[in-house]
């Protein structure tokens, strides 16, 4: 499992820089891309596929939306079953799971996370597994 290839997109370099560095501190062999382009072409070349894609929503030209469902396409049929976990600063709740749901990916992680939600959450999708995300509470 740890020999898996993690495609890893997010145009806030400080996030994808901070989520590369676990992901290969736990053994993990990751690409990361700061451009859904660069990742676009990293996909095309890649033998074989990447095991797992993690992908932010807003990202410019190419947003995670637009992403998503490209690789649920036709044009991208060898990443169509292929687990995708979106991350974002912006959603959460509801919102995030109907977000997931319409795209096509299979699990969301908000951001700030903690780095054990991160890796149980990689664990899970590359065992085929769905991952379910803690229910939080704010009481003002």
């Amino acid at each position: 499992m740890n020999d898996a290839r993690i495609l890893l997109v997010n145009d806030d370099v400080f996030q994808l820089s901070l989520i590369a560095n676990f992901l290969e501190r736990e053994g993990w062999n990751v690409v990361s891309c700061s451009q859904t382009e660069k990742a676009l072409e990293e996909i095309e070349k890649a033998s074989p596929p990447f095991d797992l894609i993690i992908t932010d929503l807003h990202m410019p030209v190419i947003d995670g939306w637009r992403f998503c469902r490209l690789l649920r396409s036709e044009e991208f049929k060898q990443y169509n079953k292929t687990p995708l976990l979106v991350v974002s600063a912006t959603f959460s709740g509801v919102d995030a799971e109907s977000i997931t749901r319409d795209i096509g990916a299979n699990a969301f992680l908000p951001i700030p996370f903690k780095t054990e939600d991160l890796k149980s959450a990689v664990i899970n999708l590359l065992e085929g597994k769905v991952h379910s995300l803690k229910k939080r509470v704010l009481v003002i």
